[in-house]
Order: C-alpha cells, then structure tokens, then sequence
C-alpha cells in the first residue's frame, strides 16, 4: 500500500527514525523496441517501485535479494547518489529534495557509502592519506600533521597500520582496499553507513573478517547501516531487521531473527531453502524455480506468482499490499504461511 511504513523493531518508543523512505519509485527509460515502440513509446524498468521502510539510529538493515531485484538503485536513492523518480527520502524528517545546496553539503557527512568493487572505488593515484583524508578536509580546516594523525587513527581502526599513509590502492589486497574504503567513509563520522556488497567482490576467506570488522565498528560507533546482500548467512549474524526486495518491491520485512526462522512469504522461504545444510531437512519446499522477469514487463498481479509453488488466481490479478502480522512483522502476499 502506498505509504504505508513497516516500523523499526522500537517503533513503539518514543524514537524517531534516522531515515525514512516513502514510497519511492526509481524509472528508467529503455530503447528497447516492442509493439509499443511501433508508436514511439518505451516501457521504462521499473528497479525500484513503490518501496517504504525507516532505519533508526544505530540500527543495522539488511535489504536482501537477487541481482536485478533493485538493490543497489535503492541504496543509491537513501544516500542521495541518484533521485527518485517518485516518493521521498528522509533524514532527521528532512526530505534530500528540499534542502539547500549549502544543507545539502553538510548532510553528506551524515551518510556514507562503502561500494561493492574495492577494485574500482578507489583513485589509483591517489595516496591512501588522501584517499581517507578527503572527506575529513571537503568538511573541514584541519592542519596538515593533524589530518595525517586522524587518518592514521582510522587505519588502525579498521585494522591497518601508519605505515599504509604512503601507499597506493595497486600495493593492497582486496580485502585491504575494503579496509581503506571503510575508514575513508568513518573519516566523516557518518550517522548511517550504506554498505552495498561490501564483500561480495572478495575471497570467501577475507569476507569473514570484513563483516566482523564492520560489526565491531557499529558497536563502537553506533551508526546506524543498510546493509545490502544476496548472502542471508551475512545478513543474519549481522542486521537486526530485514526487509526482502523482490522485482523492485519489498515483499516481507521484520526482525531477522522471526523472518529467518518462521518466513511469511513463499519468496523469503525459497531463498531460505536454497541456502546449503550441513544436514538438508526432507520437508524442505521445493526449490525457487526460474529467473525473476524482467523490470520493464514486471507479472501482473503479484510479481512474484509466476515462480510461486501456491499461486491461486487471485496472485495473478490483484497485486498484494503490506499487511501487519503481529507486532512488527510485515508481508506482501496474499496467502501468507502460517
């Protein structure tokens, strides 16, 4: 349902959210030729469409689901690196559209990005002093030797050393530049941290230790993250909610514990059975089937029902809205298990 906002696991408090995300639309148009190119027209992909949820301070939020499904481009809308096409972003109960360029300055510090690509984010001539101390200096008047200090302090934080101040991003491993992007996203003491993938481009052997640095780092600091994956393992020892995106639209969200032990919608319970078991459970549903369709011609009705094992009727022609199902559990579908 438009506007319709699935709370944070303190709702119920007296806290307002950090962030709060309302109906938000992102559209892109395509040059792809269907009948309705005949006539000029385009169908857009729709990567994000009609999303609402809100992080609160010091919260961390997994969003979760398979490539294509409009991960990324919704990441990139809460931290203001691309506009929606409809709905808002909120921080503090600001919307990013109405702030002054000068605000508008001064709120990027309170929200980073650590991207997926350690490879690629990175300036390759650029030292690692300046690569971290950038943020530190686009904000404010900092001496020379006090800002090589407070960078040193950051690389120790997440795990390098002085000696790294001199070096180029071509003189690190992987898992290292993920380190340097890190610290150089904390150099603003940010409020929310948007971290997409940010293990996804390394070895299995180095992801462990980056998440458990992150997860050290958020307990110390206390800022609040949107945590994207398609790994639900790293989702669950890390966020404390979740919201499932599928095709664009944020079909169950609720605390990560409740959702990975008892899902509500058949689309969180097939990503679910097709993580591997030590020990496979034989009354495990039968495995997703299929590729999510395409953005550009999403399925009527429900998106998911054409890969959905209980599809009915109803699935194909009325597109389900967010309903309640206790205290903070949130799902879109129509038939729900229970």
């Amino acid at each position: 349902m438009k506007g319709e906002l699935a709370p944070a696991s303190d709702a119920g408090n007296d806290r307002k959210p950090l962030l709060k995300a309302t109906g938000l639309q992102k559209y892109f148009p395509t040059a792809s030729k269907g009948i309705s190119g005949l006539f000029g027209r385009s169908r857009p992909l729709r990567a994000v469409d009609d999303v609402t949820f809100e992080i609160m301070p010091g919260e961390v939020f997994g969003l979760v689901g398979e490539s294509g499904s409009g991960k990324s481009t919704l990441g990139s809308m809460v931290a203001h690196l691309l506009s929606p096409t409809a709905g808002a972003v909120e921080l503090d109960g600001k919307p990013w559209s109405t702030l002054s360029d000068r605000e508008l300055g001064a709120r990027r510090r309170d929200v980073q990005v650590v991207f997926q690509n350690p490879y690629g984010s990175l300036n390759p001539r650029w030292t690692v002093e300046r690569i971290v101390g950038e943020p530190i200096i686009t904000h404010e008047r900092v001496a020379r030797r006090a800002l090589r200090e407070r960078v040193a302090e950051l690389l120790l934080a997440v795990g390098l050393s002085v000696e790294h101040l001199d070096r180029l991003p071509s003189q690190f491993s992987g898992g290292q530049r993920q380190r340097i992007a890190l610290a150089r996203a904390l150099a603003g003491s940010p409020r929310l941290l948007v971290a997409d993938e940010p293990v996804s481009a390394l070895d299995v052997s180095v992801q462990a230790q980056v998440i458990n640095l992150m997860r050290d780092l958020h307990e110390r600091q206390r800022m609040a993250m949107l945590f994207i994956s398609h790994n639900l393992a790293v989702v669950h020892h890390l966020c404390e909610r979740v919201g499932i995106l599928y095709l664009g639209k944020l079909v169950e969200v609720g605390p990560v514990d409740e959702v990975f032990s008892r899902p509500l919608h058949p689309y969180t319970q097939a990503l679910l059975d097709a993580i591997p078991e030590a020990e496979p459970q034989p009354a495990r549903l039968v495995p997703l089937k299929g590729e999510i369709p395409s953005p550009t011609a999403p399925p009527s009705g429900c998106h998911f029902h054409p890969r959905c094992t209980r599809a009915q009727a109803k699935c194909r022609e009325v597109p389900p809205v967010i309903t309640v199902k206790g205290s903070q559990r949130h799902v879109a579908c129509h038939f729900p298990n229970d």
